[in-house]
């Protein structure tokens, strides 16, 4: 589980456990948020997506 860098304005990397079904997501500001249950197509989605802070 690698932190992906986001070109994002808002968000500043994300990880994704596949296992666990987690998404963790640090913010330019410095928060990091841990969301639980998230099916990998959304991970996938958020890295496609335009602007990924818009999601």
């Amino acid at each position: 589980m690698t932190r992906v860098r986001l070109g994002s304005s808002a968000i500043a990397t994300v990880k994704y456990d596949e296992k666990k079904r987690t998404l963790d997501v640090e913010f330019r500001e410095g928060e990091t948020y841990r969301y639980m249950h998230v099916p990998a197509f959304v991970y996938r989605e958020l890295l496609k997506a335009e602007s990924a802070g818009a999601l």
